[in-house]
């Protein structure tokens, strides 16, 4: 996987709450989240091994990482676990959009466990916030992560080209996702995942 100038990446969601959802379709938009409304607890970790970081260079870090919003995005759209843990076993969607990375800040997840610290320092950047936030344990590798990464604003632009609809979504749920596509994003294609169904 590369990224180009054109990057098509999928985010799993559910479909309880509707007014996000017509957000989301209706503005192509996507929100992004501060690190630590994230699922994972070490999520924005660090380790320092030679003695005591600074306490100043600990607030500073902090601070850099509360700046940024995440949005986080995956390579693969057809992840069981991904399906059970973020669209709501398959009562959800998957939404498959493209990004352009000439405009934005979107990083590929490493999956070699948290950022080591080797040095003080008198300054951190955004560089040091963004690297510490771009890498996660080995656990996490099935999700095929990708972050998009916001310094202003809260939402990242996109363009919808697909949507998957989850093997358990009620008919009447699928009928007004569709109605809401066709009217929204015309161009879009609509798969739905019960065709895929084994018996």
């Amino acid at each position: 996987f590369r990224i180009g100038v054109k990057v098509l990446l999928y985010k799993y969601r559910s479909i309880e709450q509707w007014k996000f959802l017509i957000d989301i379709i209706s503005n192509q938009r996507l929100y992004a989240s501060k690190y630590f409304e994230l699922n994972d607890p070490m999520e924005g970790q660090y380790l320092y091994t030679d003695g005591v970081l600074h306490e100043k260079l600990v607030e500073a870090l902090k601070s850099m990482k509360q700046k940024i919003k995440i949005c986080s995005l995956s390579q693969n759209p057809e992840h069981e676990l991904m399906w059970a843990h973020y669209a709501n076993g398959h009562n959800g969607i998957v939404i498959g959009a493209n990004f352009d990375s000439r405009i934005l800040n979107i990083r590929p997840i490493e999956y070699d466990g948290i950022v080591e610290i080797t040095e003080q320092r008198d300054v951190v950047s955004t560089e040091d916030a963004l690297n510490i936030l771009s890498h996660k344990s080995a656990n996490w590798e099935y999700e095929q992560e990708h972050r998009v990464f916001l310094t202003e604003g809260e939402f990242v632009n996109c363009k919808i080209e697909r949507i998957l609809i989850g093997q358990r979504v009620p008919e009447a749920d699928e009928q007004l996702v569709r109605t809401l596509v066709e009217k929204f994003i015309p161009g879009a294609e609509i798969i739905n995942s019960r065709a895929k169904q084994i018996y």
